[in-house]
């Protein structure tokens, strides 16, 4: 089961899913990678247990870019200094305050 984290944007910005991509190689083996879908997945170095096919984590932007949603499967729920960093980043890209719903 999956621990499921969303950030809701005011604004729709097309360059956030090539950031957030920039970011998530410097933290996590990218086993997956479709831009035209806006989705990535792969093993956060962070995380210890993952799927079937390798992979501890998901991030799924929404068909206009104005909602993220980060799929974490990790044994004790999100892995908050993964999604930490990919906040970090899209604060000080976007010069906005994000907050984020974990489920």
């Amino acid at each position: 089961m999956a621990t499921k984290a969303s950030v809701i944007f005011t604004e729709a910005n097309d360059n956030l899913f090539s950031s957030i991509y920039e970011c998530c190689k410097e933290r996590a083996e990218i086993k997956y990678f479709n831009n035209v879908k806006n989705h990535i997945a792969g093993k956060s170095v962070y995380g210890a247990r993952k799927s079937r096919d390798g992979i501890n984590f998901q991030i799924v932007f929404s068909e206009n870019n104005s909602t993220m949603d980060v799929y974490d499967y990790a044994k004790r729920g999100m892995d908050r200094r993964f999604v930490d960093a990919l906040l970090d980043m899209i604060s000080s890209s976007t010069g906005e305050n994000v907050s984020i719903n974990l489920r």
